[in-house]
């Protein structure tokens, strides 16, 4: 347990150093907001909704509204809280790694549907965004986190592991 909050306090830390860096930056603007944007469009042409949605700096813009995504609200908070989680979980080197990627790439996911969420909200209920910005959604994204590091855990824990 000690190990976990030294190496997750070592990861919020670092990134919080890195919160006035091209790099915090160039990771909302190049990675965060553009891959949102692309996956919001690809559905909406799916759909065939006529929705239009771009990438603009951190700014993700819809046809009915726009997000700016500032730092805090990537998805960083969760994403060290999980690397952390399976950097020190009882596995082979290997099955960390792997399971490093994996989590890490669906708590992404999770965070780009948060986005959604958020931008559909400020297009249609500002009191209901600001419910869903400051409380509900991170509480959801955190928790969802720790189901998907559980999961993982589940999933690669050897058979003896799992029976009694």
């Amino acid at each position: 347990m000690l190990g976990f909050i030294a190496l997750y306090a070592g990861f919020t830390v670092l990134w919080q150093a890195l919160a006035d860096t091209p790099l915090l930056h160039a990771w909302i603007e190049q990675i965060v907001v553009p891959a949102a944007a692309a996956w919001l469009a690809a559905g909406a042409s799916l759909a065939g909704s006529g929705s239009v949605f771009v990438a603009e700096g951190a700014r993700l813009v819809g046809t009915a509204s726009s997000l700016n995504v500032l730092p805090g609200c990537e998805g960083s908070d969760a994403m060290l809280l999980v690397a952390a989680a399976v950097l020190v979980a009882p596995r082979s080197g290997g099955q960390r790694l792997l399971g490093l990627l994996v989590v890490l790439g669906l708590v992404f996911a999770l965070n780009q549907v948060r986005l959604a969420g958020l931008l559909w909200a400020l297009a249609h209920d500002r009191a209901l965004f600001d419910r869903l910005h400051t409380l509900w959604l991170p509480l959801a994204l955190v928790l969802a986190s720790v189901g998907v590091f559980w999961a993982w855990l589940h999933a690669s824990a050897p058979r003896s592991e799992l029976t009694p």
